[in-house]
């Protein structure tokens, strides 16, 4: 029942987050060895999550694309 009312709260969270038009913003260059765990996170925080890969030639993108999940890509082709 705990458990529950986690998850309940935790979906009033996001759409109260959603409706003051507030996001996450995580910037990343080469970092496809955490952006997993860090993307994931913020899902479960807020429901808007955008990643900017300034130049990443690493397997961000890569690790992004496979995520179960995705966030909102914002690709820099040059850093």
């Amino acid at each position: 029942m705990q458990e529950n009312s986690v998850n309940i709260e935790l979906v009033e969270q996001q759409e109260t987050l959603r409706e003051r038009g507030i996001c996450v913003i995580i910037p990343t260059f080469n970092n496809g060895g955490t952006i997993a765990d860090v993307v994931e996170r913020a899902l479960r925080q807020c429901l808007d999550v955008f990643v900017v890969c300034d130049g990443c030639t690493d397997q961000t993108l890569d690790v992004l694309g496979k995520l179960e999940v995705k966030p909102k890509i914002v690709e820099i082709k040059l850093n």
